[in-house]
């Protein structure tokens, strides 16, 4: 787990010893409506929430750390960087919500701790978009339902956009595709035979594949010079074993979310 905090607290460090740029920090809040898990045919309210501080050196890349992860990027040439990426991988609760009414579909799996993750990315950036293609594998030990789930890893494909409408609107959007491994499709998707007996779920051992496909929008309307209102709007849909697990009730899901940033 050392690796988590490695990154952020030695990209200060060497940003604190070089020529820096002004630094941003951004903050939102709000509220939407999502799937409870990946595979789940109902859905429920979540909040959501941004902290992150972005700065670049001048001799050290661009760093940032926030509830998105830490990020610490280079440049390989004029558009192509290489990024450590550290952030927290989501566990799963059994009884998912935040209000009394809570999601029990999984009820009799087992809560799946969250963990660190750490990984890479490879990016190529041309005006208005970036390519990418990034890793992230969860560290430390885990056990779900009794079997081990160590290492578990996913590998994502994208492209990241952003598109000026006028001075006050502008749009954002990530199209992206995830293969994961044998661990992390277990984790998510699969059902050991402890939680088949404490479940109304068969046993199912999912193999690795290609995960998901997804899109989000974000439509963004600036009220003032530092305020902004956000509107988050996307979903996924499921493929290969991920699709066929039992736990899966429907392919697809969608989440929709509102809220307010303001950049400092």
């Amino acid at each position: 787990m050392s690796f988590k905090y490695l990154v952020p607290i030695l990209g200060v460090f060497l940003c604190s010893n070089s020529y820096s740029y002004a630094g941003e920090l951004k903050i939102g809040a709000g509220i939407g409506m999502s799937s409870p898990y990946e595979g789940s045919d109902k859905y429920i309210l979540i909040p959501d929430a941004m902290l992150q501080y972005t700065t670049e050196t001048n001799s050290f890349g661009l760093f940032s750390i926030g509830t998105s992860g830490a990020r610490w990027q280079f440049n390989l040439f004029d558009n192509i960087h290489i990024a450590l990426l550290g952030t927290y991988m989501q566990g799963r609760k059994e009884e998912i919500g935040f209000s009394r009414d809570k999601n029990e579909d999984l009820k009799g799996m087992g809560d799946l701790k969250g963990a660190a993750g750490a990984g890479v990315e490879l990016s190529y950036s041309i005006v208005g978009h970036s390519f990418y293609i990034n890793s992230l594998t969860a560290l430390g030990h885990r056990d779900y339902g009794g079997k081990n789930i160590d290492n578990a890893t996913r590998f994502e494909l994208g492209i990241n956009s952003h598109f000026e409408i006028n001075k006050n609107w502008s749009i954002d959007s990530n199209i992206s595709t995830r293969y994961i491994n044998k661990n992390y499709s277990q984790a998510y998707f699969g059902v050991t035979e402890k939680q088949s007996l404490n479940s109304d779920y068969s046993i199912y051992t999912p193999n690795s594949g290609i995960k998901d496909a997804g899109v989000l929008i974000g439509v963004n309307y600036k009220v003032s010079e530092r305020l902004f209102v956000n509107l988050k709007s996307g979903g996924y849909y499921l493929f290969g074993d991920m699709a066929d697990s039992p736990i899966t009730k429907q392919k697809y899901g969608l989440v929709n979310i509102i809220g307010l940033s303001y950049v400092f």
